[in-house]
C-alpha cells in the first residue's frame, strides 16, 4: 500500500507474480574466427553479470540454460551461426490493477470536554 497523504488517498495493488523469462541468443558472423571471439564474449558476459539491475526490480539472476552452440538451428544463409537459451530468473509481473481510496473515510469530533 502506498499511501499520499497530501492527497488524502492511498493506492494498493495485488503482489507481483514471479516468473522465468527465457530468452533465445543467436551469434551470427562472417567466419568461424568470428564467430569463436563472439561466443567467449557472450560466456564472459554471463560471468560478469550474473545479476541484471531491471528497472525498480532490482536486481534479477542471469543463468545460461544452453551455452551458445548447443542448439540445432536452422541456417538458411552463408554466415555462421550458433544458438543457446539463457533466462532471467525471478521477475515479478504486476497484473496492473490498482484500488485507489481515501485514506479518511469519517471524520468524528467530540466537542465534549
Amino acid at each position: 500500500m502506498v499511501k499520499h497523504p497530501a492527497e488524502l488517498i492511498y493506492e494498493q495493488s495485488r503482489p507481483p507474480r514471479l516468473y522465468h523469462l527465457d530468452f533465445d541468443v543467436i551469434v551470427t558472423t562472417a567466419t568461424e574466427g568470428e564467430q569463436l571471439d563472439l561466443m567467449e564474449k557472450v560466456a564472459r558476459f554471463y560471468q560478469l553479470y550474473p545479476t541484471l539491475t531491471v528497472g525498480d526490480h532490482g536486481g534479477l539472476n542471469l543463468t545460461e540454460l544452453t551455452p551458445l552452440g548447443g542448439l540445432e538451428r536452422v541456417n538458411l544463409s552463408n554466415m555462421r551461426q550458433a544458438s543457446g537459451i539463457c533466462r532471467i530468473e525471478d521477475c515479478p509481473v504486476y497484473d496492473g490493477k490498482v484500488e485507489t481510496g481515501p485514506l479518511v473515510k469519517e471524520v468524528l469530533l467530540d466537542m465534549n470536554p
